[in-house]
Protein backbone atom coordinates (compact mmCIF):
# COMPACT_ATOMS: atom_id res chain seq x y z
CA UNK A 1 0.00 0.00 0.00
CA UNK A 2 1.26 3.56 -0.87
CA UNK A 3 -0.13 5.18 1.59
CA UNK A 4 -1.51 4.11 4.93
CA UNK A 5 -5.13 3.46 4.86
CA UNK A 6 -7.78 3.45 8.06
CA UNK A 7 -11.44 2.45 8.32
CA UNK A 8 -13.44 5.42 9.74
CA UNK A 9 -17.36 4.04 11.60
CA UNK A 10 -19.53 7.12 12.72
CA UNK A 11 -22.51 6.42 14.61
CA UNK A 12 -25.26 8.67 15.41
CA UNK A 13 -26.09 9.37 18.87
CA UNK A 14 -29.98 7.44 19.33
CA UNK A 15 -32.27 10.52 18.95
CA UNK A 16 -34.78 11.08 22.06
CA UNK A 17 -37.86 11.67 19.98
CA UNK A 18 -39.16 12.63 16.23
CA UNK A 19 -37.85 16.21 16.43
CA UNK A 20 -34.42 15.10 17.29
CA UNK A 21 -34.63 12.72 14.88
CA UNK A 22 -35.64 15.12 12.54
CA UNK A 23 -32.50 17.71 13.14
CA UNK A 24 -30.29 14.59 13.05
CA UNK A 25 -31.46 13.57 9.74
CA UNK A 26 -30.60 16.60 8.35
CA UNK A 27 -27.52 16.96 9.52
CA UNK A 28 -27.02 13.38 7.98
CA UNK A 29 -28.58 14.91 4.60
CA UNK A 30 -25.35 17.88 4.89
CA UNK A 31 -23.06 14.76 6.04
CA UNK A 32 -23.38 12.63 2.98
CA UNK A 33 -22.93 15.56 0.56
CA UNK A 34 -19.59 16.52 2.65
CA UNK A 35 -18.62 12.45 2.06
CA UNK A 36 -19.50 12.66 -1.66
CA UNK A 37 -17.22 15.76 -2.18
CA UNK A 38 -14.77 13.83 -0.29
CA UNK A 39 -15.21 10.95 -2.87
CA UNK A 40 -15.06 13.61 -5.99
CA UNK A 41 -11.96 14.99 -4.53
CA UNK A 42 -10.46 11.60 -4.14
CA UNK A 43 -9.77 11.86 0.26
CA UNK A 44 -11.90 8.82 0.92
CA UNK A 45 -11.39 5.89 -0.98
CA UNK A 46 -15.14 4.70 -0.31
CA UNK A 47 -18.13 5.52 1.63
CA UNK A 48 -21.23 3.48 2.69
CA UNK A 49 -24.06 3.68 5.29
CA UNK A 50 -25.90 1.02 6.92
CA UNK A 51 -28.82 0.26 5.86
CA UNK A 52 -30.72 -0.83 9.35
CA UNK A 53 -28.32 1.32 11.55
CA UNK A 54 -27.44 5.02 11.81
CA UNK A 55 -23.89 4.17 11.08
CA UNK A 56 -21.26 5.57 8.66
CA UNK A 57 -18.33 3.51 7.09
CA UNK A 58 -15.57 5.35 5.46
CA UNK A 59 -11.97 4.54 4.36
CA UNK A 60 -9.48 7.22 4.26
CA UNK A 61 -5.84 6.59 3.14
CA UNK A 62 -3.18 9.00 3.88
CA UNK A 63 0.23 9.31 5.79
CA UNK A 64 -0.91 12.67 8.27
CA UNK A 65 -2.83 11.97 10.92
CA UNK A 66 -3.28 15.60 10.39
CA UNK A 67 -5.33 15.37 7.44
CA UNK A 68 -7.15 12.37 8.69
CA UNK A 69 -8.24 14.14 11.85
CA UNK A 70 -9.48 17.20 9.59
CA UNK A 71 -11.37 14.99 7.59
CA UNK A 72 -12.94 13.35 10.03
CA UNK A 73 -14.00 16.70 12.24
CA UNK A 74 -14.72 18.81 9.25
CA UNK A 75 -17.65 16.01 8.71
CA UNK A 76 -21.34 17.76 9.97
CA UNK A 77 -21.95 14.76 11.84
CA UNK A 78 -18.96 14.86 13.83
CA UNK A 79 -20.53 16.34 16.69
CA UNK A 80 -23.32 13.83 17.22
CA UNK A 81 -21.05 10.53 16.77
CA UNK A 82 -19.65 7.91 18.31
CA UNK A 83 -16.53 7.78 16.28
CA UNK A 84 -13.98 4.92 15.81
CA UNK A 85 -11.32 4.96 13.59
CA UNK A 86 -9.30 2.03 12.79
CA UNK A 87 -5.74 1.14 11.09
CA UNK A 88 -6.40 -1.92 8.09
CA UNK A 89 -3.96 -3.64 6.65
CA UNK A 90 -4.51 -5.02 2.80
CA UNK A 91 -4.64 -8.99 1.74
CA UNK A 92 -1.28 -8.81 0.21
CA UNK A 93 -0.03 -7.86 4.17
CA UNK A 94 -1.94 -10.23 5.58
CA UNK A 95 -0.61 -13.07 3.77
CA UNK A 96 3.21 -11.72 3.89
CA UNK A 97 3.51 -11.67 7.75
CA UNK A 98 1.37 -14.97 8.44
CA UNK A 99 3.87 -16.80 5.85
CA UNK A 100 6.83 -15.47 8.14
CA UNK A 101 5.06 -16.33 11.05
CA UNK A 102 4.91 -20.05 9.56
CA UNK A 103 8.07 -20.05 7.62
CA UNK A 104 5.99 -21.33 4.87
CA UNK A 105 5.22 -19.93 1.40
CA UNK A 106 1.30 -20.84 0.64
CA UNK A 107 0.70 -17.94 -1.91
CA UNK A 108 3.67 -16.58 -4.15
CA UNK A 109 4.22 -12.80 -3.09
CA UNK A 110 3.51 -12.31 -6.87
CA UNK A 111 -0.13 -13.66 -6.63
CA UNK A 112 -0.68 -12.08 -3.01
CA UNK A 113 0.03 -8.33 -4.71
CA UNK A 114 -2.76 -9.06 -7.33
CA UNK A 115 -5.20 -10.11 -4.63
CA UNK A 116 -5.46 -6.40 -3.15
CA UNK A 117 -8.69 -4.90 -4.84
CA UNK A 118 -7.74 -2.11 -6.72
CA UNK A 119 -10.16 1.07 -5.92
CA UNK A 120 -13.29 1.81 -8.07
CA UNK A 121 -16.33 3.48 -7.45
CA UNK A 122 -19.57 1.93 -6.24
CA UNK A 123 -21.98 1.67 -8.26
CA UNK A 124 -25.74 2.38 -7.85
CA UNK A 125 -27.30 -0.66 -9.54
CA UNK A 126 -24.81 -3.12 -6.98
CA UNK A 127 -25.93 -4.19 -3.67
CA UNK A 128 -22.87 -3.76 -1.17
CA UNK A 129 -22.83 -5.48 2.55
CA UNK A 130 -20.63 -5.69 4.98
CA UNK A 131 -19.54 -8.88 6.33
CA UNK A 132 -17.31 -9.24 9.52
CA UNK A 133 -15.20 -12.51 9.91
CA UNK A 134 -13.36 -12.84 13.19
CA UNK A 135 -11.15 -15.40 14.71
CA UNK A 136 -12.46 -15.85 18.25
CA UNK A 137 -8.86 -15.95 20.61
CA UNK A 138 -7.28 -19.55 21.14
CA UNK A 139 -7.69 -21.09 24.55
CA UNK A 140 -4.23 -21.84 25.77
CA UNK A 141 -5.28 -25.96 25.71
CA UNK A 142 -5.38 -25.62 21.97
CA UNK A 143 -2.34 -27.07 20.80
CA UNK A 144 -0.18 -24.98 18.89
CA UNK A 145 -0.36 -26.98 15.76
CA UNK A 146 -4.01 -26.68 15.83
CA UNK A 147 -3.68 -22.38 15.78
CA UNK A 148 -1.00 -22.76 13.05
CA UNK A 149 -3.17 -24.91 10.88
CA UNK A 150 -5.91 -22.02 11.27
CA UNK A 151 -2.89 -19.58 10.13
CA UNK A 152 -2.63 -21.82 7.15
CA UNK A 153 -6.48 -22.18 6.12
CA UNK A 154 -6.45 -18.41 6.70
CA UNK A 155 -3.38 -17.56 4.11
CA UNK A 156 -5.48 -20.16 1.90
CA UNK A 157 -8.54 -18.32 1.84
CA UNK A 158 -6.97 -15.15 0.80
CA UNK A 159 -7.32 -16.58 -2.54
CA UNK A 160 -11.21 -15.95 -2.57
CA UNK A 161 -10.00 -12.37 -3.06
CA UNK A 162 -9.32 -13.12 -6.43
CA UNK A 163 -13.22 -12.96 -7.43
CA UNK A 164 -13.97 -9.10 -7.91
CA UNK A 165 -17.45 -9.57 -9.12
CA UNK A 166 -18.19 -10.84 -5.26
CA UNK A 167 -15.98 -8.40 -3.66
CA UNK A 168 -15.68 -4.92 -3.32
CA UNK A 169 -13.01 -4.07 -1.02
CA UNK A 170 -11.46 -5.92 1.56
CA UNK A 171 -9.45 -5.02 4.75
CA UNK A 172 -8.12 -6.32 8.11
CA UNK A 173 -7.92 -4.17 11.42
CA UNK A 174 -4.14 -3.71 12.79
CA UNK A 175 -3.79 -5.89 15.63
CA UNK A 176 -7.00 -8.06 15.16
CA UNK A 177 -7.84 -10.96 13.85
CA UNK A 178 -10.82 -9.88 11.53
CA UNK A 179 -11.37 -9.49 8.13
CA UNK A 180 -13.38 -6.71 6.74
CA UNK A 181 -14.94 -7.55 3.36
CA UNK A 182 -17.36 -5.45 1.59
CA UNK A 183 -19.23 -7.55 -0.59
CA UNK A 184 -21.16 -6.75 -3.78
CA UNK A 185 -24.42 -8.51 -4.89
CA UNK A 186 -27.63 -10.01 -2.71
CA UNK A 187 -26.60 -11.37 0.47
CA UNK A 188 -27.30 -15.21 -0.28
CA UNK A 189 -24.46 -15.06 -3.34
CA UNK A 190 -21.98 -13.02 -1.10
CA UNK A 191 -22.77 -15.50 2.08
CA UNK A 192 -22.00 -18.68 -0.43
CA UNK A 193 -18.60 -16.69 -1.33
CA UNK A 194 -17.80 -16.62 2.37
CA UNK A 195 -18.80 -20.01 3.15
CA UNK A 196 -17.20 -21.59 0.62
CA UNK A 197 -13.71 -20.31 2.11
CA UNK A 198 -11.64 -23.17 3.86
CA UNK A 199 -11.51 -20.73 7.35
CA UNK A 200 -14.93 -20.18 7.52
CA UNK A 201 -16.02 -23.00 10.15
CA UNK A 202 -13.42 -21.45 12.36
CA UNK A 203 -14.90 -18.28 12.29
CA UNK A 204 -17.52 -16.21 13.69
CA UNK A 205 -19.25 -14.15 10.68
CA UNK A 206 -21.77 -10.83 10.64
CA UNK A 207 -23.14 -9.65 7.26
CA UNK A 208 -25.05 -5.96 7.57
CA UNK A 209 -26.71 -4.48 4.14
CA UNK A 210 -24.94 -1.08 2.70
CA UNK A 211 -26.15 1.79 0.92
CA UNK A 212 -24.08 3.90 -1.09
CA UNK A 213 -24.27 7.74 -0.37
CA UNK A 214 -27.04 8.27 -2.84
CA UNK A 215 -29.15 5.56 -1.60
CA UNK A 216 -28.25 6.47 2.21
CA UNK A 217 -29.92 10.02 0.84
CA UNK A 218 -32.57 9.00 -0.55
CA UNK A 219 -33.16 6.99 2.55
CA UNK A 220 -32.76 9.86 4.70
CA UNK A 221 -35.56 12.38 2.65
CA UNK A 222 -37.93 9.90 2.52
CA UNK A 223 -37.80 9.60 6.49
CA UNK A 224 -37.99 13.03 7.02
CA UNK A 225 -41.33 13.15 4.30
CA UNK A 226 -42.51 10.57 6.57
CA UNK A 227 -41.94 12.67 9.39
CA UNK A 228 -43.43 15.79 7.78
CA UNK A 229 -40.37 17.82 8.08
CA UNK A 230 -38.81 19.56 5.00
CA UNK A 231 -36.06 17.87 2.78
CA UNK A 232 -32.45 18.92 2.87
CA UNK A 233 -31.48 19.57 -0.89
CA UNK A 234 -27.85 17.90 -2.16
CA UNK A 235 -25.17 19.41 -4.58
CA UNK A 236 -24.85 15.96 -5.03
CA UNK A 237 -27.96 14.02 -4.87
CA UNK A 238 -31.77 14.00 -6.13
CA UNK A 239 -34.67 12.50 -4.18
CA UNK A 240 -36.12 10.39 -7.18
Amino acid sequence: MSKNSFLVRAQERRHADAQEEAAMLRIRAKALDYRQLLLNQSLLAYAFYLRDAAVGLMLVQTDLNTELDALVKNDPLFPYCHVSVTPVIDTEWLIREAQAYLKEEIIPVERAARLVHPLRPASEERNYLLVTKEVRPFSPLLPESVQDEIFRKTVRSQDAHENHELEFADHNPVGQQIGILIGCGTEDEVMQHVRHCEIYPDTVVTCEPLLTLSHAYRQCTARLQFLRRPVVASDFFSIA
